[in-house]
């Protein structure tokens, strides 16, 4: 048998290392084109941009990527694409808000400074003619022409930019995503345009510092060898790889067994992608190990999982009664109503992660806890997931330490008790789990001020903003009805001011003040007929408490108009803070 030697060093290097010098990266042409999804996004910006306390999290491992040299010293990516062409996108997003957002002489001096992490002049060629175009990531020519007009040079409106085809649409999804999430973070309230300079700055060197394996080789035929024998796939090598990779090193037995286990492992996985959604494996391996060790930061992940390793058997069994115990979470069928309508609602209209650390510590010792607060646990976290995430869209990087905690917390609880569990052992933990966790959640939830002003923004015009209205309706109705009232999903919301009253009210219209439940005949009958002459309309509906709350007004205020909004926007924006979603 020949053996072939392959050549190469691999070395640590940081990001910093690659767009901050004047190498050129280059994708070649017949590579597999840019595929991330939200949930890769989401994943990759929880992962290494979310603000944080601790410096640590500041830096993080992105695994290896791999390059062939050629002869006039370009880098042609052989493995990391994907991770380099979103690291292109972010810094294009982070230079158009810099530019067009902010708008001042220091953010156009930090635009061009972040622009030449992208790109050199302003000239644009052919990725694969002559002369070579001055950017540091050459992309493949299914995404070239609009890395031309989005992500090489500074864009004016990007929402003008439109994507040709199904690879275009994933650059224009990431370009758009990262923007908003950076506009998001510079858009509070009482910043300074310095202030706003510091945070993105803060962010670019968040990625400037993330630590990677740079391996480069001078064979190109010995470079795609060692590819496709290191990741069959094709995808980069993430922190699911390195586990996994570790977990079958240590397995036991012959070929046959190995292979069985591998089928079962990739079948597993396959079953976790197909039936959740925002559960990556990698997002899905650092909850499952919070939920029995506390909080670490995800750079930790694999060298807090491997001694959980050591006995390859009982892990994998672990592993499976978490990964099916997460889809009965992430698709709400627990076999428990009041907890799977909470779980619903968290999944489907909050489409919030990290309180499944939690929540999966609750669900593997659920036997071990009185049913009732259980499901008072899981009704808490829904409330306090609509107050913090859902309306005022809050900061998350607090929640997996709270979260952690509490996971932390009751498995210690439970190994405390000696001996048989008795009910008032299962009463006890979790009556003081929910007394602590409630104390924590009161601590950072939102003012009722800062809660105000995001309820009155929400707009019925926004598919994320409609079904937040519609859930907070029906919330409302069950409340006040003690659950005799149920709206489903197919009530309807009539607009109070009808179209043809309004005049340069914009947002206004479509706000929560200016939107009441109706059932569908009653909508239809109403027709353009204005507030006042719908009184007795509204009267008929007296079954639902923010009808009667809008007759009420109608009657005393003889009037509906655009002060009469804003102040049933604080009526109900009182009501659902201090009663329905009460923590």
């Amino acid at each position: 048998m020949t053996v072939t030697t392959i050549d190469f060093d691999p070395d640590k290097k940081r990001i910093e290392d690659l767009f901050d010098t004047s190498l050129r990266m280059v994708i070649p042409r017949y590579q597999r084109t840019f595929t991330w999804t939200r949930d890769n996004l989401e994943e990759f910006y929880e992962d290494f941009l979310e603000e944080s306390e601790n410096p640590e999290d500041n830096l993080a491992f992105l695994g290896t990527i791999l390059f062939s040299i050629d002869a006039d010293g370009t880098l042609e990516v052989v493995d990391g694409q994907q991770r380099l062409i979103t690291i292109t996108i972010f810094f294009a997003a982070a230079r158009d808000v810099l530019r067009n957002v902010i708008q001042t002489q220091e953010s156009l001096l930090a635009s061009e400074a972040l622009q030449g992490k992208i790109k050199k002049s302003a000239s644009f060629g052919s990725s694969y003619g002559t002369p070579a175009i001055p950017v540091k990531l050459t992309v493949g020519v299914e995404i070239e022409e609009i890395f031309s007009k989005l992500i090489y040079d500074n864009t004016e409106d990007h929402k003008k930019v439109t994507a040709k085809n199904k690879p275009e649409r994933k650059v224009k999804d990431a370009y758009t995503y990262f923007y908003s999430k950076i506009k998001e973070l510079v858009d509070r309230p009482g910043l300074r345009s310095e202030d706003k300079i510091s945070l993105i700055n803060k962010q670019i060197k968040k990625i400037n510092m993330i630590d990677y394996i740079d391996i480069r080789v001078t064979n190109k035929e010995v470079a795609y060898n060692l590819f496709e024998s290191h990741n069959a796939k094709g995808l980069a090598l993430a922190k699911t790889d390195l586990i996994k990779n570790y977990y079958f090193g240590r397995l036991k037995g012959g070929d046959r067994e190995k292979n069985e286990r591998m089928d079962s492992w990739d079948m597993l996985f396959d079953r976790l992608e197909d039936e959740t959604t925002y559960m990556l494996p990698d997002r899905f391996f650092n909850y499952m190990l919070q939920s029995y060790e506390g909080n670490f930061t995800s750079s930790m992940l694999y060298r807090r999982i491997k001694p959980t390793m050591q006995n390859p058997e009982a892990f994998f069994n672990k592993l499976t009664r978490d990964v099916e115990s997460m889809i009965d979470l992430k698709t709400a069928s627990t076999d428990d109503k009041q907890v799977d309508r909470s779980l619903e609602s968290i999944n489907r209209v909050l489409k919030v992660n990290q309180c499944f650390i939690f929540l999966l510590a609750l669900y593997r010792n659920r036997a071990k806890l009185s049913k009732k607060t259980y499901g008072d646990i899981v009704h808490l976290i829904e409330n306090f997931t609509y107050l913090y995430s859902g309306v005022t869209n809050s900061p998350t990087n607090a929640l997996e330490k709270v979260y952690s905690k509490y996971a932390l917390s009751l498995n210690k609880r439970i190994e405390d008790v000696k001996g048989t569990f008795q009910d008032s052992d299962k009463q006890r933990i979790a009556a003081q789990l929910l007394d602590a966790l409630r104390k924590d959640l009161k601590e950072i939830a939102p003012k009722f001020n800062t809660f105000l002003e995001a309820f009155s923004a929400l707009n019925y015009e926004s598919q994320k903003d409609k079904a937040l209205i519609r859930y907070t309706f029906s919330r409302i109705e069950s409340h006040h009805s003690e659950g005799m009232v149920q709206l489903g999903d197919a009530f309807t919301l009539d607009h109070v001011l009808p179209q043809k009253e309004v005049k340069n009210m914009g947002a206004r219209y479509h706000s929560m003040g200016n939107l009441v439940p109706l059932s569908g005949p009653a909508n239809s009958s109403k027709g353009s007929a204005s507030p006042l002459d719908s009184i007795d309309l509204y009267k008929n509906n007296d079954n639902f408490y923010s009808t009667n709350l809008l007759v009420k007004m109608l009657e005393t205020k003889k009037d509906f108009n655009e002060e009469m909004i804003a102040q049933r926007i604080e009526q109900l924006a009182k009501y659902a803070y201090n009663e329905v979603f009460y923590i």
